[in-house]
């Protein structure tokens, strides 16, 4: 097979990141990592840091598509966004100088739905919705998409923002963990009487995304992408429980939505009741009249993959 694509993927130590590193790598692509984790360097994988960018460094040279997955999602004090600014909106900047330098043409850029706020209060999402980040980390993407569509209209650089709803996987972190590993257990599954239902997106579905993007090179667009279909957090944990615990009784425990509500602010824990248990639910079909593309991967394909343990 011959190369026409080189690409660069950063943050391909992480979960998104290494997704995509290896499927690139698997379906034939000349592909070059960037990583932190000095542990997982080789030939083709390189220590990066966002707040250390050398624009020389060989592995910029001769690439076609960047895909910047690198980012700083947590942080130990929510209420201070200097890292946050510092790694996701000043370290984005200077990889778009970086890319300018070395002619790389395509730049994607995995960006977040939070910009939205955190739950849809009923409405659907779509690229007109007006946007309202909460917390620091929203923010800071908010401002690094800015900094991405301005610079690279100004640069003649094709670029692609890519809005992800909960990105969940085989042994995907944050929230996700969180969810598996109560379905996991034996505690009865919480239910509101309303249940709210929310879009999510398997990571395998977005590195297909990205994969025809990159044949198809030709965008300057702005996307919010989720699979087919929409669920409640619960209903989703149900899912995966009859899968890890077939012979399980299912246990449930319905609780009013102020009282669920009111239970996980008391744990200092409103980010996860927002993230899993409110409305937030995507448009279909909204993705780029650019690029054509149904989500390949079903819910069932993903808890197959997940839940083969």
């Amino acid at each position: 097979m011959t190369i026409q694509h080189r690409v660069l993927v950063t943050g391909a130590s992480g979960f998104v990141g290494g997704e995509i590193y290896r499927y690139l790598l698997d379906s034939g692509y000349e592909t070059i990592g960037l990583t932190k984790n000095n542990k997982n360097q080789n030939e083709d994988f390189y220590y990066f840091d966002l707040e250390d960018i050398d624009s020389d460094k060989k592995y910029f040279r001769n690439i076609t598509t960047l895909v910047h997955c690198a980012a700083r999602v947590h942080i130990s004090k929510e209420g201070d966004g200097s890292d946050f600014f510092k790694i996701n909106v000043k370290g984005t900047f200077e990889l778009l100088l970086a890319a300018k330098k070395n002619n790389i043409r395509n730049f994607i850029y995995i960006s977040t739905t939070a910009v939205y706020g955190l739950d849809s209060c009923n409405d659907l999402i779509c690229q007109s919705s007006t946007v309202f980040p909460r917390t620091e980390y929203a923010k800071s993407k908010l401002d690094a998409e800015n900094l991405v569509s301005e610079y690279c209209e100004t640069n003649d650089i094709n670029f692609l923002i890519i809005r992800c709803p909960m990105i969940y996987g085989r042994n995907a972190p944050g929230n996700f963990r969180a969810l598996f590993d109560f379905s996991n257990s034996n505690k009865p599954i919480i239910k509101s009487f309303n249940q709210s239902v929310r879009s999510f997106l398997y990571v395998k579905n977005l590195v297909d995304f990205i994969s025809l993007s990159i044949k198809e090179s030709n965008y300057s667009s702005t996307v919010i992408i989720s699979d087919s279909k929409d669920m409640s957090a619960s209903d989703f944990m149900c899912k995966i429980r009859k899968r890890l615990k077939p012979k399980c009784t299912m246990c449930f425990l319905y609780l009013p939505k102020f009282l669920l509500c009111t239970i996980f602010v008391s744990m200092n824990r409103k980010k996860i009741y927002l993230n899993l248990f409110c409305d937030f639910r995507i448009e279909k079909n909204i993705y780029s009249g650019q690029i054509d593309w149904i989500p390949p991967y079903s819910l069932d394909d993903a808890l197959e993959d997940i839940c083969n343990i």
